[in-house]
């Protein structure tokens, strides 16, 4: 006969089991690319927690850059990066040279198997004139390397060069739509913004990355571009049948022992 304490042990068990299979939070080692000649100079700017700043000075305007990552504060569901204040400030009117602005993160482990792949970006902007090519993408990576997929001219060389692994292909990469950033003489506009997706498969631990190249854009004395751009992997929820089916099997299990211990009774 099975005691009841021994009953008890096993249901202890079996639910910790379910908790012990729920990820946890892998540690940061988000890095942030900044480059204003297109990819001929850079700098790098890495942490060891979920958040990381860059500040870079050229021709009249300073660069600021504030990465993060949701690894230090995880959704289940969900992993994130982004470039959540990328702002450029003008002492001068000047015409920005190229800007290549990149953001990586390893290690994450919320997603497992079929995810969505979301890219956004949005902004805001002082006078302004000129919007040659403004682009945003978004990488994922079951290799776990450091901006990987990445496309930016140079950045490749770069990582290799400050002693990274090389960075190799994405899983899955998003291109969204090139910015729309039209001429503004006075005030500010808002910058419409625009997301896009792409299916793909999750496999901890994996890497997400971003970049942001702006190009032919002409600033006024004083004013001020900030954009927002944001990677996200997001798992596909079961189909609730199966999650139902599947919660339900231990206690099916359950039931069937204690009916075969009421027939020997």
């Amino acid at each position: 006969m099975i005691s009841r304490k021994k009953m008890w042990v096993a249901l202890v068990v079996l639910v910790g089991g379910v908790f012990l299979g729920t990820a946890l939070p892998a540690q940061a080692s988000i890095t942030l690319f900044i480059s204003t000649n297109g990819g001929a100079s850079y700098s790098f700017f890495t942490s060891g927690t979920s958040i990381v700043h860059g500040d870079v000075s050229g021709t009249g305007f300073d660069l600021t850059v504030t990465g993060t990552s949701n690894q230090l504060n995880p959704v289940a569901t969900q992993s994130q990066i982004s470039q959540i204040q990328t702002t450029i400030t003008t002492t001068a009117a000047v015409a920005l040279p190229d800007i290549i602005i990149a953001l990586s993160d390893q290690n994450f482990n919320q997603v497992t198997g079929s995810a969505v792949l979301s890219s956004s970006i949005s902004g805001t902007s002082g006078i302004l004139t000129g919007s040659a090519a403004s682009t945003f993408q978004s990488t994922m990576a079951n290799s776990n390397k450091e901006f990987a997929g990445l496309t930016s001219t140079n950045l490749a060389t770069a990582v290799v060069a400050v002693g990274l692994p090389t960075p190799g292909a994405a899983t899955a990469t998003v291109n969204n739509p090139p910015l729309v950033i039209n001429t503004v003489l006075s005030g500010t506009q808002t910058i419409s913004g625009n997301t896009a997706t792409t299916a793909t498969s999750a496999t901890p631990l994996y890497s997400l990355s971003n970049q942001l190249d702006l190009s032919g854009i002409t600033l006024g004395s004083g004013a001020q571009l900030n954009l927002t751009g944001t990677t996200t992997l997001s798992a596909v929820p079961a189909p609730g049948g199966v999650v139902l089916a599947l919660t339900g099997l231990p206690f099916l299990g359950l039931g069937n022992w204690l009916r075969r211990r009421r027939t020997r009774a």
